[in-house]
């Protein structure tokens, strides 16, 4: 590997005999790994000429590929300079000498020691590097935007198991049959001490002659067997008006205006059909239609009533009238206990007035709302 010259010892080839490059690992000329020679190989293991020669995919020689071979003892590796290291990056020790032990590197302050399990997640997080170039920055931001998007679009649209049912529940079928709901409404209507409020709502329209004139009937009342108390408007075709407060006992009633004093007086004939049931006599009054919507998961059932329920409210109209004929139905909603809840009142009046006034027709419908069914009350006189 030397040849003498006129200035002393040259290194050259041992394999082609090239003058070898100061500090080159590889020869120029045949590529001979002088490190590996060094290290105790021959020159074909050492990639002399007398090594296998590779190609590439072009068909051109390719140089051997060099593996990694311990530094020759005359041949130094000599540390790079601080002036080149990457700013950040920890300095690199410099090889210890053959047969002896490398010098631990001291660790950073703070940082936990090796073989901890602190140290192994610090080797993962140093795995990973946030890319330099601003593209890459660019891709590696829209991509964990668009993973934090997806995670909050999976919180906020995960359905939950705690959400209440809005679904109304099913009333369950009646074990009551048809005669015995019958029977249980009318115990409980017909009761002398019966007790609950009810509001209603109707109105009136009446034809004579070609005119037509309107009328209405709004009240909302306690009832306690046959006392009652509460307020009623009233406005029919053909009476007078009325708007107050009435109150009856047995016998007596009175009635007070706004801005009045109570006066003991009758009341109008419309409080007689303020409770509807009054006029129902016997249970073939009744009539069992069929089962109802139901309220509050309970079962509920329509009954029916053709008779005429509205009292002497009309006796008047009707006996003013030749060949007059009426006819009215009630359907009403009861649990199966026999309570009432609503109840829808239509009745049509028709007849001859005179031969010069020509015929007549009243019609009408009240829808009744009850409630606080057989609640313990009591209805005294006004003070």
């Amino acid at each position: 590997m030397t040849e003498e010259g006129g200035s002393g010892t040259r290194l050259v080839c041992p394999a082609c005999g090239r003058a070898r490059e100061a500090g080159g690992r590889f020869c120029p000329g045949c590529g001979l790994d002088y490190w590996r020679l060094a290290a105790g190989g021959t020159v074909e293991s050492a990639g002399g000429p007398g090594a296998p020669i590779k190609k590439s995919r072009f068909g051109r020689k390719k140089q051997p590929t060099p593996e990694p071979s311990p530094a020759p003892a005359s041949m130094p590796v000599v540390p790079r300079p601080a002036a080149f290291a990457r700013p950040g990056a920890p300095p690199v020790a410099p090889p210890s000498a053959p047969g002896r032990p490398a010098p631990a590197a001291a660790a950073p302050e703070g940082a936990a020691p090796a073989g901890t399990p602190s140290s192994g997640l610090g080797r993962f997080t140093q795995s990973l590097r946030i890319p330099e170039s601003p593209r890459s920055r660019l891709i590696a931001g829209g991509v964990a935007a668009a993973i934090v998007l997806l995670i909050v679009a999976l919180v906020v649209l995960r359905p939950s198991g705690e959400v209440a049912s809005t679904t109304t529940p099913t009333p369950g079928p009646s074990t009551q049959a048809p005669d015995e709901v019958i029977a249980a409404f009318f115990k409980s209507v017909r009761d002398p001490a019966a007790a609950f409020e009810v509001k209603l709502n109707g109105t009136f329209t009446q034809t004579t002659r070609g005119k037509r004139a309107t009328g209405s009937i709004v009240a909302d009342v306690r009832v306690v067997g046959d006392s009652l108390a509460g307020t009623l408007r009233l406005t029919q075709p053909g009476a007078p008006a009325f708007s107050g407060s009435i109150v009856r006992i047995g016998l007596q009633s009175w009635t007070r205006a706004p801005g009045t004093a109570w006066r003991q007086q009758s009341l109008p004939a419309a409080a007689d059909t303020l409770n509807p049931f009054a006029w129902i006599a016997t249970v073939d009054d009744l009539t069992y239609v069929r089962a109802g919507p139901g309220q509050g998961g309970h079962p509920t059932e329509i009954l029916q009533s053709t008779k005429w329920l509205s009292g002497t409210q009309f006796d008047d109209l009707i006996l003013g009238l030749t060949d007059s004929q009426r006819d009215s139905r009630m359907e009403v909603e009861a649990t199966d206990a026999g309570a009432p809840l609503h109840a829808t009142y239509q009745f049509t009046i028709r007849g001859t007035v005179s031969p010069t006034e020509g015929s007549l027709q009243l019609s009408g419908s009240t829808e009744f709302t009850f409630s606080h069914w057989d609640e313990p009350s009591t209805i005294g006189p006004p003070a």
